[in-house]
């Protein structure tokens, strides 16, 4: 009787007289001698030589049935390899597309950001220099026609903090050397923090200037002006006799108007236009003919102040 690792995967007959077994190759299943019709001699053979193997027809049939399908008209290896090169090819195509749009998303991300940065900083500076506004100051311009200060200003979309400039500006003029390397500081932070600090509508730069004593402080502000160069400067001194503004003198600018105030406190505010721009009649012309705005009694600072942008086109 056979054990019962040596079954028979033919018949289930275990009591035959020849109990030898021989077994496949590829399948591992083992055959009686007689089953599978090997003779004895075969199988002395198989057993002595490790080379030779012993394969079931069972086996043998599915290998030739698969090699007559590869060798085949319908099996066509290029074939398949055509179709996985145009499957790549379109794979590739949809991720160069949706490469391209990411980038676009990104670049509209970016352009929304700058935006939203530069909204944020005129609304930071505006709530500054509101902030810092003489609560008391109700006092318009002697000339209607010629605009405030607050006016000039509005053409700031991005400024240096005022309190920043002012406080440099004011400080007394000496030897030390941290007062000038503050005053190149602080120019250079205004230029670059002041982007899009030119008017779109007739380019024009402008700057507000407040000091005390413009008489020690010229060397300062020819320093903090170099970096910006803007056509109109509007000073406001607080301390100086108006008869000496002429002789607050800065390179490359002619003084154009001043306004003194009714109160002797407050000092005088004085205009200074680039000397290489237009004559500064010109330059209050298009003001004037660019802009419309009306001075109401709480005074043109908060009347301005309560419009989007401080200017209303006609």
């Amino acid at each position: 009787m056979a054990s019962d690792i040596d079954v028979c995967s033919r018949c289930s007959d275990n009591f035959i007289i020849n109990n030898k077994f021989s077994t496949c190759k590829l399948c591992e299943n083992k055959f009686h001698l007689n089953c599978v019709s090997l003779k004895d001699l075969w199988h002395r053979v198989l057993s002595d030589n490790i080379n030779l193997t012993w394969v079931c027809d069972n086996c043998v049939g599915k290998m030739k049935v698969a090699i007559d399908y590869v060798n085949s008209p319908e099996f066509n290896n290029m074939e398949i390899i055509k179709m996985e090169i145009q499957y790549i090819s379109k794979e590739k195509l949809l991720l160069e597309k949706l490469l391209s749009e990411m980038e676009y998303t990104i670049s509209v991300q970016k352009k929304l950001i700058t935006s939203y940065e530069g909204r944020l900083r005129s609304s930071l500076y505006d709530d500054e220099v509101g902030k810092q506004s003489e609560p008391g100051d109700t006092r318009a311009d002697k000339d209607d026609n010629i605009p405030g200060i607050s006016m000039l200003n509005k053409f700031h979309v991005e400024s240096p903090k005022k309190s920043k400039s002012s406080k440099i500006i004011a400080s007394t003029v000496t030897d030390d050397p941290t007062v000038s390397s503050k005053a190149v500081s602080n120019a250079s932070y205004a230029q670059t923090t002041a982007t899009g600090y030119q008017s779109k509508e007739n380019k024009i730069k402008a700057h507000d200037l407040n000091t005390q004593c413009i008489m020690n402080k010229l060397d300062l502000i020819e320093i903090f002006l170099q970096p910006l160069s803007p056509s109109v400067i509007c000073v406001a001194e607080h301390w100086c006799n108006p008869s000496s503004l002429p002789l607050a003198i800065i390179p490359g600018y002619t003084q154009a108007a001043a306004f003194c105030r009714t109160s002797s406190i407050h000092g005088v505010r004085f205009i200074k236009v680039l000397t290489s721009t237009l004559p500064y009649r010109t330059l209050w012309k298009l003001f004037v003919t660019k802009w419309t705005f009306t001075v109401h009694s709480g005074g043109l600072d908060n009347y301005l102040n309560q419009r989007c942008g401080g200017l209303q086109p006609r």
